[in-house]
């Protein structure tokens, strides 16, 4: 018993959250809560999350994570996809994502921020070391990097590996 209580505050696999299952066997469970991540993901959807994903590889990108936002955002887990990282420059002009000045395609059916405000266009920023720069799939209406900036790398849980969809 000491021994799994030991390993639960070890965090063997360095995730940021403190779900049991997380912590002990690598893998969690996340409710989609919202629309930010449509069509992709749909509100209801259930994700599997492999905790221990980021031991074997760092984050890349287009891979979607759950991870906890920086700042004051709240406490609830977030999930979003990876649109750069670390040493990365990545800068938005009419809604349009450009890594290190190149365009980058939109995930399949995904769809580009058209209305108006600030996360049509981003001013080149450099991803620094340690962080992921997080772009959620409906851009109109979600709040991610654009508005709380990169995410560190202590913040995230782990990376999608399965979704079960709600009928």
């Amino acid at each position: 018993m000491m021994a799994l209580v030991a390993m639960y505050f070890i965090n063997p696999f360095g995730t940021a959250t403190w779900d049991l299952r997380a912590r002990m066997l690598g893998y969690m469970v996340y409710r989609t809560p919202a629309i930010s991540m449509s069509p992709t993901l749909a509100p209801g959807d259930v994700v599997l999350v492999d905790a221990k994903a980021f031991m074997r590889a760092a984050p890349g990108r287009g891979d979607v994570i759950v991870f906890f936002p920086p700042q004051d955002f709240g406490s609830t887990a977030w999930i979003s996809r990876v649109a750069a990282v670390a040493g990365e420059r990545v800068e938005m002009s009419e809604g349009a994502v450009l890594v290190n000045g190149q365009p980058q395609p939109m995930p399949a059916g995904a769809s580009p921020a058209l209305g108006p405000g600030p996360g049509r266009d981003l001013e080149p920023l450099t991803v620094p070391p340690g962080h992921v720069f997080v772009l959620s799939d409906n851009r109109d209406h979600s709040v991610d990097s654009r508005y709380f900036g990169p995410v560190p790398r202590e913040n995230l849980i782990g990376r999608m590996s399965r979704v079960m969809r709600q009928p």
